[in-house]
């Protein structure tokens, strides 16, 4: 869930996109069928400090 802005999600390799919107929650299930580092990405312009909102998802075995 959003507190501010229109965010997105974006999971890659996996091509998982969707859009954050204020007040609503949104829930991904994922299920992972290889080990690897998965890129999270906010994939809509949010504000000045867009090109910060990045984070990594780790799976291994």
């Amino acid at each position: 869930m959003s507190l501010d802005w229109l965010h997105g999600f974006s999971l890659q390799p996996e091509n998982i996109n969707i859009q954050v919107h204020p007040g609503y929650e949104h829930v991904v299930t994922v299920t992972p069928t290889n080990p690897g580092t998965y890129a999270i990405i906010c994939n809509e312009y949010c504000g000045i400090n867009h090109h910060t909102m990045a984070s990594r998802l780790y799976v291994v075995k």
